[in-house]
């Protein structure tokens, strides 16, 4: 019973300290990814030029620039 109590007590506390750290460790690991909306339109985190078309269904959009010189997707 004393074995059990001091299992209970002492392990499960580090066991939790170690999946705490995997999980930041892997986090990390990923590199953030930059968007550039003045180079590039995005869609489903894939980068698109200017004049790019992208077809959804029956819905076409363009790669267009706007006066500030970003990029968007203009629904034609």
């Amino acid at each position: 019973m004393n074995k059990c109590v001091f299992a209970m007590v002492f392990l499960i506390p580090v066991m939790s300290f170690a999946s705490d750290q995997d999980i930041s460790e892997s986090s990390s690991d990923k590199a953030q990814k930059v968007y550039d909306s003045t180079q590039f339109c995005y869609y489903a985190d894939k980068e698109f030029s200017e004049g790019a078309r992208h077809y959804i269904g029956d819905v076409v959009q363009l790669c267009t620039k706007r006066e500030d010189n970003t990029l968007y997707w203009k629904t034609l």
